[in-house]
């Protein structure tokens, strides 16, 4: 991905601390990319978010979600695996044998 020509990492120096990286990227937000006008809405890109997207955001859930579970399965002697009613095909030469799904 190009860095934009006024983009936060374009000509960043070494950076010495999280702390030292977050205070220059506040800066940054609010002296740079705020400001910008937005491409497609040909606004400033802080009133496009407070007036269309902030008002669509809803708080993060109290606790983590999971994107995935893992199990294990036997293949079929047809080479598939069942994951929720739904089969899926893996290589023969597996056929019998405990896969990770």
């Amino acid at each position: 991905m190009p860095v934009h020509e006024d983009g936060f990492l374009k000509g960043l120096p070494e950076i010495d601390s999280l702390d030292s990286l977050n205070e220059r990227l506040r800066i940054w937000e609010a002296r740079t990319a705020h400001q910008r006008i937005h491409g497609r809405h040909k606004r400033q890109v802080l009133e496009v978010f407070q007036s269309e997207e902030a008002p669509a955001l809803q708080p993060l859930p109290a606790s983590p979600f999971h994107l995935f579970e893992m199990g294990r399965r036997k293949v079929s002697v047809q080479g598939t695996v069942e994951v929720d009613s739904c089969h899926y095909e893996v290589s023969h030469l597996l056929i019998g044998q405990i896969v990770s799904v």
